[in-house]
């Protein structure tokens, strides 16, 4: 739960503007926010690319780098002419060759019109020159509708494309397993079906599906979907080949009396979670940093808020072997409808996507950081505790040694050395009572010692090298 907003006002009086920065206060981690783009059309993919950009499609058809630094943005492709963008549909999911930048392929879904129908497609294209070219269709004529569309993209560790397919508005396609509405697809890297798919000369995987717009590989490698309901009942899945997920038939769990005898006949595989009042479930990630603490291990999940769910990113804790959810908790609440999330894996910083406070979203909208905020001015610095972690000296020359006494039980305590660039330049498990820190190689500067529980607290110490 967040527990304070505080905001520092730096005020430049000669060109009559305000910056502001606001940090929140999480369980025990300080984040900072900055908006680092407010000028997008209903961005609907945002990834952490392999060059360290960030991956952004908009919906009304363009595709971008953006620095996440600077902000600045880098068109990649311009698809407004052959893009379809009405209601939910338009350019959705992206996601990159695994062995790219050698492989410089990036993959796109899209809706587009042919001859008066609306239709889907699966493109591949080339990163040549920070340009996306050579387009290459490799799956074409898919159903689709204004509504319910998926469509997001993963790409899994033996390099098989997992693709959510929407049903389409025609909820019974879902249930029939020759239709390629309202499935989850794998697809070959090249577009062909793979050989060990469970259904022959099929790209199914499951079927029963809504409206899946969320999909992230656990850190098992169990595959995880997020799925729109009809006004209740959204739900996280685990994908399983040839596995029926019930809908139109079943929502949520196999909880009525209706409901119960059509899942035992179908053998409907029950969602790991649900919502009553829908929070208007999107994609997903697991948080595997240590910048903040209390989110280490958990899912992280995009919401739009539905009609009368709440939107915002919702922090789920799953049980230790992850197949089931044991707690949520929900954050951001002030930002509308937040569509997809990714993670700077260098600094753990994240970043999520606005898509205004209306359905079915309008821009322009932003691309938020929620980072670890380093704190490096001695009066900020946590104080408490005094007795329990003592760093002798606190100001020593670079080659130096730094003494860090822990005087409590500090098994299960880790601690993090940060430089003022926020780089973490030693991280270890605490295993003796004192810990011997050399600052070879370090650089002159401050840098803060972070004490850190496995239950998200922190006591942050500094260390000055001359």
């Amino acid at each position: 739960m967040i527990r304070g907003v505080f905001f520092i006002l730096s005020f430049i009086f000669y060109s009559q503007w305000t910056v502001a920065q606001i940090t929140v206060t999480l369980d025990s981690t300080v984040i900072e926010e900055r908006i680092i783009v407010s000028s997008t059309e209903v961005p609907w993919e945002i990834c952490w690319g392999p060059d360290d950009f960030i991956w952004m499609t908009e919906r009304i058809g363009k595709v971008s780098r953006i620095n996440p630094e600077s902000g600045e943005i880098f068109p990649l492709v311009d698809l407004q002419n052959q893009v379809a963008n009405d209601e939910e549909n338009g350019l959705l999911g992206l996601v990159h060759h695994p062995g790219f930048p050698e492989d410089p392929f990036v993959y796109l879904v899209y809706t587009y019109e042919y001859e008066g129908s609306l239709l889907e497609r699966l493109s591949r294209f080339e990163y040549l020159n920070q340009q996306l070219v050579n387009e290459t269709f490799l799956i074409d004529s898919l159903p689709t509708a204004q509504r319910h569309s998926g469509s997001r993209l993963i790409i899994s560790e033996d390099n098989k494309i997992f693709m959510t397919l929407g049903d389409g508005e025609e909820k019974m396609d879902a249930q029939d397993s020759t239709i390629l509405a309202g499935k989850v697809l794998r697809i070959n890297l090249d577009g062909s079906i793979p050989a060990d798919n469970p259904y022959d000369d099929s790209y199914v995987y499951s079927y029963g599906h809504r409206n899946g717009q969320g999909l992230v590989l656990g850190p098992t490698g169990i595959l995880y979907a997020s799925e729109h309901g009809s006004f209740k009942w959204d739900e996280i899945n685990i994908i399983e080949p040839k596995r029926n997920y019930g809908w139109p038939l079943v929502q949520g769990f196999c909880d009525t009396f209706d409901e119960q005898p059509i899942c035992a006949a179908l053998n409907i595989k029950e969602p790991i979670y649900q919502w009553e009042f829908c929070p208007a479930v999107n994609d997903m990630v697991f948080y595997q940093n240590d910048e903040i603490s209390e989110w280490k291990g958990k899912m992280l999940m995009a919401t739009l808020g539905g009609n009368f769910g709440t939107p915002g990113v919702y922090v789920l804790t799953l049980s230790e072997d992850g197949l089931s959810v044991v707690n949520e908790k929900r954050y951001f609440k002030d930002y509308g409808r937040v569509r997809d999330i990714c993670i700077n894996p260098n600094n753990g910083a994240i970043y999520f996507a606005t898509n205004g406070p209306f359905y079915p979203g309008f821009g322009p909208n932003s691309i938020v950081e929620y980072k670890f905020k380093l704190i490096t001015n001695v009066d900020e610095l946590s104080q408490d505790n005094e007795d329990l972690i003592r760093v002798k000296p606190n100001v020593v020359s670079a080659g130096g040694i730094v003494e860090v006494h822990f005087n409590f039980s500090y098994q299960s305590y880790h601690f993090d050395i940060y430089a003022q660039d926020g780089r973490i330049v030693q991280s270890k498990k605490i295993n003796t009572e004192t810990e011997m820190l050399s600052t070879e190689g370090w650089s002159s500067g401050i840098y803060v010692l972070r004490l850190r529980s496995k239950m998200g607290h922190s006591i942050f110490r500094k260390i000055v090298v001359q």
